[in-house]
């Protein structure tokens, strides 16, 4: 695809999300966040209660289950969910909870992980139902990164990754979607 044919599709895509999921409070939250800039700075973060549900409810039934292979998909939101709440300060918390759950997921054999947000899959809304729920496309793509060893998140890429899809954020055209919204 020629890079008009991309912005092409991503309003289109922008627009039919928008007639499916607009409402008051949406529309606020845009008009809201398009006049600020996006950013996660760090701050302390008390990682020891996400540390045990993490170890918990995920990698205990890895150590339980050695000879079952386990694949975990980080799930790929729109780049505007991001955008629209208050909550940068929970994205750096997410993001420290990903980088421990790859970080500890490399000691066991039996698990993969596989991240998309590096992609700019996540940057058209037309690729979403809503705010979190992609099409079934990405299920493909997910199938395709098992199959072809693909999409792999492992400790030594994680900051890079989470830097990548951090910047994506940061980079994402809200005043765009604020503009369509005012027609």
């Amino acid at each position: 695809m020629r890079p008009n044919d991309i912005s092409l599709e991503r309003d289109i895509g922008e627009r039919d999300w928008l007639k499916r999921n607009r409402n008051k409070k949406l529309d606020s939250l845009i008009m809201e966040y398009s006049k600020t800039t996006w950013s996660a700075l760090p701050h302390e973060i008390d990682m020891k209660i996400h540390k045990n549900y993490i170890d918990e409810n995920i990698f205990s039934l890895v150590r339980q289950n050695p000879t079952t292979k386990f694949y975990f998909f980080i799930p790929t939101h729109t780049r505007l969910i991001y955008r629209i709440k208050e909550e940068a300060f929970d994205f750096y918390k997410w993001r420290s909870a990903i980088s421990y759950f790859i970080v500890e997921s490399m000691k066991y054999p039996n698990v993969k992980v596989y991240g998309f947000d590096d992609l700019p899959y996540a940057d058209n809304l037309g690729n979403y139902i809503d705010g979190t729920h992609y099409k079934t496309d990405m299920n493909s793509m997910q199938i395709d990164a098992i199959k072809n060893n693909t999409h792999l998140l492992t400790a030594k890429i994680i900051e890079s990754y989470l830097d990548t899809m951090e910047q994506k954020i940061k980079d994402y055209d809200i005043q765009k979607i604020a503009n369509i919204i005012q027609e």
